[in-house]
């Protein structure tokens, strides 16, 4: 489990192409000692940057024979370096925040906040109380997790996805890219601060983003099935209905996404089979479909 790993920055516009980049050229750049130089970041932004590589799935970390560590794109890095460096699209940026969330190990509390805690409506006390019970119940080998590591989360989740307070101060005035989904707002009502999520409209996702999510969590999950049930794609960890918070309205979205052109040779088919609602998956891999989004994304907006 990983928490407060971000050196309390948030991913910043350009960050990740600064990564990518750097990253091509020399996969050991992080453990250079002049890394910093070569990024244009000061020494604990750097060190954030390499935790929001891994987390947000755009590179993997590993040992090499020489016991230094490297960062290699996955195709997921190298699909954005290659068609959307600058993050313009809907398409990238709803796969970033899907990568985020599914990844319990680098980024705990992403995950905890999208698969587990099921509030709308939320303020800190309550946040940092549920996400403190929810780490007790695991197995974490007597590691104790401080309060304020929650909190750290807790107010680094919020810049990811919340757009910047005028007041907030000049230096910390760089947007995270995730904020142009919209998932997030504040709620000032009888003076007490809240913060909502945001459900966005089924067809605000992009087509081939919403199938591949779907078709890569039945290869994780159920990697043996033909159907997977409309039930588990709502509420399992990582699945679609937890990734877009669409609710039941995924029914709605899947049947959009597969009748586009572009998903003809994709189409899923949502069916009754013994009073149940399950979906019939293409004999297509989920690297296809990924393929497929990027090279012909959606543009930040276009689909509202």
């Amino acid at each position: 489990m990983g928490f407060a790993q971000h050196q309390t920055f948030h991913i910043r516009d350009g960050w990740l192409l600064k990564g990518l980049k750097q990253v091509k050229e020399n996969p050991a750049i992080f453990t250079e000692p002049d890394a910093y130089l070569k990024f244009g970041l000061g020494k604990n932004m750097v060190e954030a940057l390499r935790f929001w590589m891994r987390a947000t799935g755009l590179t993997t970390e590993k040992s090499r024979k020489d016991g230094r560590r490297i960062q290699e794109p996955t195709l997921f890095g190298e699909l954005v370096l290659n068609y959307d460096p600058y993050l313009e699209t809907d398409t990238a940026l709803w796969l970033i925040h899907h990568q985020l969330i599914k990844q319990q190990e680098e980024a705990t509390t992403w995950y905890w906040f999208f698969n587990i805690y099921n509030h709308i409506a939320f303020d800190k006390e309550h946040f940092v109380s549920e996400l403190s019970l929810w780490t007790n119940t695991l197995n974490l080998r007597n590691k104790e997790i401080t309060k304020g590591s929650f909190e750290r989360d807790f107010d680094c989740l919020l810049r990811t996805y919340l757009p910047r307070e005028r007041s907030i101060s000049p230096e910390d005035s760089f947007e995270s890219p995730l904020v142009h989904l919209n998932l997030m707002s504040l709620d000032n009502t009888n003076g007490a601060k809240r913060y909502v999520l945001n459900r966005p409209e089924p067809r605000s996702i992009p087509p081939l983003v919403l199938l591949y999510v779907t078709k890569k969590w039945q290869e994780e999950n159920q990697p043996d099935a033909i159907q997977v049930s409309l039930r588990d794609l709502l509420t399992a960890p990582a699945s679609p209905g937890r990734s877009f918070l669409l609710g039941l309205r995924l029914v709605e979205a899947l049947r959009r996404a597969s009748d586009i052109d572009e998903a003809k040779d994709f189409a899923f088919k949502v069916t009754r089979t013994a009073g149940l609602d399950v979906l019939s998956l293409p004999k297509v891999s989920a690297e296809e479909i990924l393929k497929q989004a990027f090279s012909s994304p959606v543009l930040i907006g276009s689909v509202l």
